[in-house]
């Protein structure tokens, strides 16, 4: 899970008391959209002690983050090619889908290290979130051009293929790629149950980009 995501877990609570959160980046995602974590299970519902301990908890760790995001922000004004600090930094604002500072935050740590599967992953997913479908796919493509068997960027290329692109024959052939490598987990039977629905639809070819 990206550390990002914490820090923009407790940002909102702080900020707007959220009582409610969404987990995002598991190892498993529904196929069709762009690969994230989700925590399905229900919360328990406390007694209102518990709760507000609970919440003091929260804010607390908020806190301490809050102040930690400060540190980064300022060891990037000392240093503009602090590499850790880039990529805390822009997955913070990724979580709070503040895509514009997350693009460019992303971008410059790439200048560092271009080779970065993950820094290139969530690159291509600010690319899709901004309608920015192309430059999507070429940095999936490119990832993948160093790291074949990255399977977060071979998902999601998947998925812009087929919802994007209409490109169901192409999205299929990634995905299949994608499970040949480990056939036996969990994500790879799922992945393998839209597959078998995609080819039994017959719509295979590749179609022309459509309203959603």
């Amino acid at each position: 899970m990206r550390s990002g995501y914490l820090i923009c877990l407790t940002i909102l609570l702080l900020l707007f008391g959220c009582a409610k959160k969404e987990d995002k980046r598991s190892a498993q995602s529904k196929a069709g959209e762009i690969k994230e974590d989700t925590d399905s299970k229900p919360h328990p519902v406390l007694p209102a002690t518990a709760e507000e301990g609970k919440k003091d908890k929260n804010i607390e760790q908020a806190e301490r983050i809050m102040a930690k995001i400060h540190d980064y922000r300022e060891r990037l004004d000392k240093n503009p090619k602090d590499l850790e600090a880039l990529i805390v930094l822009g997955n913070a604002n990724y979580d709070m889908k503040r895509y514009d500072k997350a693009e460019e935050l992303y971008m410059r740590a790439l200048e560092i290290d271009p080779k970065n599967p993950l820094v290139g992953t969530d690159l291509a997913s600010v690319y899709k979130y901004t309608g920015k479908i192309d430059n999507a796919l070429s940095e999936l493509k490119k990832v993948l051009s160093f790291n074949p068997r990255h399977e977060t960027a071979l998902y999601n290329l998947g998925v812009i293929l087929l919802n994007d692109k209409r490109d169901t024959g192409g999205a299929i052939k990634v995905w299949e790629e994608l499970i040949s490598y480990n056939p036996g987990s969990g994500f790879s039977k799922e992945l393998q149950k839209k597959v078998a629905e995609l080819k039994k639809s017959g719509t295979t070819r590749k179609e022309k980009p459509g309203v959603n």
